[in-house]
């Protein structure tokens, strides 16, 4: 059986894209089927050994190709009766544009590899209109296999997008539907799609190993939804208040929002003996190392992005007991916490200069890790891993 892992905005080792489909990849070929991992075309890494077939022109966070948003604005602005581009709502919105785009490049490659109908697509990182896409063309393109769809962004609020959605699936029975979150698989469930299951993310399993000389450190993409644009203020105050270093990954978001590149140019300028850039997506053992020697991890993602999904930065430090910094409204950690009652290592801030550095005075007087990995692997294994249960 052929496993097709999906993933358009797999570009490079960062994020944990990569990481995601390396484990996926493993526990396909350890079961005795094949793995082909299928990314962006623009796909670099410094982990060569990994195979990767470059299909798709257009990632989750860029805008479509011209032709296609030239396309969509004629077909919106034509009568009923004339728009021809059945896959598309009553109403525009931007995300279909870069769904066309996905769903093209799908297209050709399922033809270019002669799909069957005992093949498996997984689809890790979706948003709910990709979601609907792939549901459309899955219905009208024949014995294709059967498909997973990872849903790891918030559901629409529009009226006319959830019955577009719910219409996707309905009555479609080799599509499986999953969220990385109990409370996403519910607030789609809610719209009327069908069943939702939850499976986790995987992600390798890190052993807290602190630094000799304590840091703290922001990892993943420079992005206005992660907080990165609060950082230079942050740094700057507790260079002067707190003993602690940082170590800042800088990986810029393709969208290049100016906010956040003027606060890339603003930590670019406080590097030095106490602040480490790591510029650039990082080789999974040196983001593993930088997460596992961190004192604290600063997560101020925003508590509206991330109000029923999970984020994976916060997932794997709090698994390995290191201590988070985190805005109070982010669901991401709650389940964890309420299950395994980690508490004691989630710093809960505002996006003031002065509670951030009392959140990292807090973080750096931890002096026991919280070892919660065994805990939370346990719950949060990927059920969809278990391949013979979804063969068609």
């Amino acid at each position: 059986m052929r496993f097709f892992i999906v993933d358009p905005s797999l570009y490079d080792a960062g994020g944990h894209n990569l990481d995601y489909a390396v484990e996926v990849s493993a526990s396909v070929t350890a079961q005795g089927h094949v793995p082909i991992i299928t990314g962006n075309r623009r796909f670099t890494s410094k982990t060569t050994h990994i195979d990767v077939q470059r299909v798709f022109k257009t990632g989750l966070r860029e805008p479509a190709s011209l032709v296609t948003r030239l396309a969509a604005s004629l077909h919106f602005r034509a009568p009923a009766f004339a728009r021809r581009w059945p896959f598309f709502p009553d109403h525009y919105e931007p995300l279909h544009d870069r769904a066309a785009d996905v769903i093209r490049d799908w297209a050709r490659f399922v033809s270019q590899v002669s799909a069957r109908r005992d093949d498996q697509w997984f689809f890790p990182t979706v948003t709910w209109c990709e979601a609907g896409h792939i549901a459309r063309f899955a219905r009208t393109s024949g014995q294709i296999g059967r498909v997973h769809v990872i849903l790891r962004f918030d559901p629409p609020e529009a009226p006319t997008s959830c019955q577009w959605l719910k219409e996707s699936f309905a009555g479609l029975n080799d599509l499986e539907l999953w969220a990385d979150t109990p409370e996403l698989a519910e607030a789609y469930q809610q719209i009327g799609v069908g069943k939702v299951r939850c499976a986790r993310m995987p992600f390798p399993t890190l052993t807290a190993r602190p630094s000799p000389k304590p840091y703290v450190a922001f990892l993943g993409e420079a992005r206005l939804d992660k907080g990165f644009q609060y950082l230079p203020a942050i740094i700057r105050q507790a260079l002067t208040q707190t003993s602690a270093d940082f170590h800042i990954q800088i990986l810029p978001d393709p969208n290049r929002n100016p906010q956040v590149a003027a606060a890339i140019h603003e930590v670019r300028a406080l590097a030095g003996e106490r602040v480490t850039l790591m510029d650039g997506a990082l080789a999974t053992a040196d983001y593993n190392t930088a997460m596992s020697q961190a004192a604290a991890i600063l997560c101020l993602h925003d508590p509206g992005t991330y109000r029923f999904r999970s984020a994976g930065v916060v997932t794997q430090a709090l698994s390995a007991g290191i201590p988070v910094i985190m805005q109070p409204g982010s669901s991401a950690p709650h389940t964890m916490i309420s299950r395994n009652a980690c508490t004691d290592i989630v710093a809960l801030t505002g996006l003031n200069e002065a509670e951030n550095v009392r959140a990292i005075r807090q973080c750096m007087a931890v002096k026991k890790r919280a070892r919660r990995h065994l805990d939370v692997l346990d719950d949060w294994s990927a059920p969809w891993l278990q391949l013979p249960a979804l063969a068609p």
